[in-house]
């Protein structure tokens, strides 16, 4: 019996793995979404660094052509921006995540 709850709990941890990557693309987001995408769309969460300010129709633009939700933070003075995109078919719970404008770091 210990056995086959072993390999059945294997199996679910394997068949949970998410592929999640993390890239500073040194701003110019709207001219690199594109690339980004086509690159690691086959992961589940992609997280932007430096991504400089990202202009509302962009973001729309995003979220309404692929099949991303996006959560970003323009970021305030020195900081320059990030942005999480997340494959729509997975559930955030977290806190942060929201589709307003954030001030600052997340």
């Amino acid at each position: 019996m210990h056995a086959k709850l072993t390999f059945l709990y294997s199996t679910l941890l394997m068949l949970s793995i998410l592929k999640i990557i993390s890239v500073n693309i040194r701003r110019s987001f709207e001219t690199k979404i594109d690339g980004i995408i086509r690159d690691y769309g086959d992961c589940e969460i992609i997280c932007l660094q430096e991504c400089g300010y990202i202009k509302q129709h962009v973001i729309s633009n995003l979220e309404n052509n692929t099949d991303f939700k996006i959560y970003f933070s323009q970021g305030e003075l020195h900081t320059k921006g990030v942005v999480t995109l997340v494959k729509k078919d997975i559930e955030c719970t977290n806190h942060y995540f929201n589709s307003n404008i954030l001030k600052g770091r997340l």
